[in-house]
């Protein structure tokens, strides 16, 4: 359990808490948030909330790109 513990924790991508799938015959029982040890302190869309004209433009510009020509030349994908 601490090497899957482990993995979980340490993975940026994965979440903070172990969920558990118990498969037996006939039987599948699904347990969220088995384990819970890192628990977020602060949620993410929160953190960075910053008020219209909290940060200046210091130079701006816009250019003009060529015209460009756009081709199809996927093939379709082979299904099965």
């Amino acid at each position: 359990m601490k090497a899957i513990e482990a993995g979980i924790y340490n993975d940026l991508g994965s979440g903070s808490n172990v969920d558990v799938c118990v498969i037996t015959k006939g039987k599948t029982e699904f347990f969220r948030n088995y384990v819970s040890k890192n628990k977020k302190m602060f949620s993410m869309e929160k953190a960075y909330v910053f008020q219209p004209g909290t940060t200046k433009v210091l130079k701006e510009s816009v250019v003009k790109l060529a015209d460009v020509k756009v081709e199809d030349v996927a093939s379709p994908m082979e299904t099965l």
